[in-house]
């Protein structure tokens, strides 16, 4: 994976990945969070769904996705 040092020009295609934890779209080349697993680079929305992946990543790679009711990383607000 290429992380580009200027984002992209006008009309440039912008990569985007999905989130393995709750499929939210992010942009490929400037993810903020990250993580390797078994040799592969994964990108994550949040803070909190990266941390997800870390305690178990297997329930996010298996086939079909994670849990449906999984909520998003995002801590709750009060």
């Amino acid at each position: 994976m290429m992380v580009r040092d200027r984002p992209p020009a006008a009309g440039e295609i912008r990569m985007v990945e999905l989130c393995p934890v709750c499929l939210m779209p992010v942009e490929e080349e400037y993810p903020l969070y990250r993580a390797r697993y078994k040799g592969q680079e994964y990108v994550f929305h949040t803070p909190g769904c990266r941390q997800k992946f870390l305690d178990d990543p297997e329930k996010y790679l298996q086939e079909g996705g994670p849990p449906e009711d999984e909520p998003c990383g995002v801590p709750e607000q009060k």
